[in-house]
């Protein structure tokens, strides 16, 4: 069962988001120490404790987050659409790059 509630986010995931993913899921599990697949099937109902575990952790992660966001800023960068700002290059009226040569 370990094995499926590290697995259940990527399972619950798809199953969100592909219309013709669904329960039950089916499963193949292969231990490390056993030579033959052990398949299962497992419902809703089944998984239900991998959901409120995972659904636990994930709120207190957010909710642990730091309100104001990153106190970090990125370095400035020019706008796309601003003006070249290497040299050898002028920005033409429509804001295209030429690539006339500016005088020196």
């Amino acid at each position: 069962m370990e094995a499926l509630t590290l697995a259940y986010p990527a399972v619950d995931v798809t199953r969100s988001s592909v219309n013709d993913v669904d329960f039950p899921i089916d499963t193949g599990i292969m231990s490390a120490h056993e030579t033959a697949i052990r398949r299962a099937g497992f419902g809703i109902h089944d998984l239900a404790p991998a959901h409120l575990w995972w659904s636990e952790q994930l709120e207190e992660a957010v909710a642990s987050l730091p309100p104001t966001g990153p106190t970090t800023r990125l370095p400035h960068r020019p706008s796309v659409s601003g003006p070249s700002t290497r040299p050898g290059r002028r920005t033409t009226q429509s804001g295209s790059s030429g690539t006339d040569r500016t005088p020196e």
